[in-house]
């Protein structure tokens, strides 16, 4: 995972459980005509569950995908690309921009990760890049349920978004990642809302992250539930106007807001890193339940403090599997940050 220099995480809302938005998301309907529909399999894609390979050895279904894109990505008015039910097996695919008008992408049936490692060469499933106003819905699913796409699994995205501007992704359920479900990466006004994202595989899958946010502004997850075997959602350097509200998160290691950016990390062994200034950050109205008595921590370093962290109105019930937590006591670890605690919190404070 590239580290960048200088970065920085200010301006983060997170309010779990109440359903607003601390900032404007406006989703265009536009009609769409009839001219202006791509359905992948007019171009040849096969909802079989099975690859299928052209003569020269390319998956012949991302073509598809990919060919249905250009056409609607190319149309001059609002258009619409299709996938329709059945069990897609692809290689990677780009929905590269910029396009002429607004695309939506419409998942009706299940996207399956190819198991040829080979044709991953980015690690990378489907991917929306140097596009405006695209909107990414439907009913369907995005399966990888399989090993790593490539040798190094901590890098591998079921659905990323790079240098994109005001685009939706809504109600899409994605499933078993080989690493991270989502990764927006250098984008702006990006909407997250209706998600399902699950690692459901019996294998453990300790590295299963859901929401990866890096480099972008003006995000906003919610209304969507997230089960992750690690982080939930991880808002990393150079990224300012995040809002989080009415996320559910089930198990895994929660909400963490540039932990892989301070150099001690156990899986990264980053050499003099520029640590993060997290500024603003606001948790708000938090319920759920914890094992520890620290469900709170806020590890700053000394010559970057957290300055402005907010904490209001934490409702947690204790469950220990190792028997009950002393005197059902609860307590924030702040190293180096500058916590204000106000609302109803049982006590909570910096230990």
């Amino acid at each position: 995972m590239a580290i960048k220099r200088e970065l920085s995480c200010k301006n983060l809302l997170f309010v779990l459980g109440l359903a607003f938005f601390l900032y404007d998301v406006t989703i265009v309907v536009a009609h769409t005509s009839e001219s202006s529909i791509f359905d992948v399999t007019k171009f040849d894609a096969k909802g079989n569950g099975k690859p299928e390979y052209t003569e020269d050895g390319e998956n012949s279904n991302s073509l598809a995908f990919i060919q249905a894109w250009q056409k609607a990505c190319n149309s001059i008015g609002p258009s619409k690309l299709v996938i329709p039910k059945g069990t897609f097996v692809v290689a990677q695919v780009l929905f590269a921009g910029p396009c002429q008008s607004h695309v939506t992408v419409e998942l009706h049936g299940t996207i399956l990760a190819d198991p040829d490692p080979s044709v991953f060469p980015n690690q990378e499933l489907i991917v929306f890049q140097q596009v405006e106003g695209a909107t990414f819905t439907g009913t369907g699913a995005i399966n990888v349920n399989q090993p790593p796409l490539a040798a190094d699994p901590e890098k591998d995205f079921s659905i990323k978004f790079s240098n994109a501007t005001s685009c939706v992704v809504d109600g899409i359920h994605s499933m078993n990642p080989s690493a991270f479900h989502l990764l927006v990466e250098n984008s702006h006004n990006i909407s997250i809302i209706n998600t399902n994202f699950e690692a459901t595989t019996v294998k453990p899958n300790t590295h299963s992250n859901a929401i990866y946010i890096s480099g972008s502004s003006l995000v906003a997850v919610s209304n969507s539930r997230i089960k992750s075997g690690d982080d939930c959602i991880t808002v990393s350097g150079g990224s300012s106007d995040i809002s989080i509200t009415g996320v559910t998160c089930v198990a895994g290691q929660g909400i963490s807001v540039g932990a892989q950016l301070d150099g001690f990390h156990p899986d990264y062994n980053v050499k003099k890193p520029n640590y993060a200034k997290i500024t603003n950050v606001h948790f708000k109205n938090i319920r759920g339940t914890t094992t520890s008595n620290t469900p709170l921590s806020f590890a700053c370093n000394k010559a970057a403090p957290c300055d402005g962290i907010e904490v209001v109105d934490v409702f947690l019930n204790i469950t220990s599997t190792i028997g009950k937590i002393a005197n059902n006591i609860l307590s924030a670890s702040c190293a180096n940050a500058k916590v204000v605690f106000s609302g109803k919190h049982d006590g909570l404070n910096c230990a």
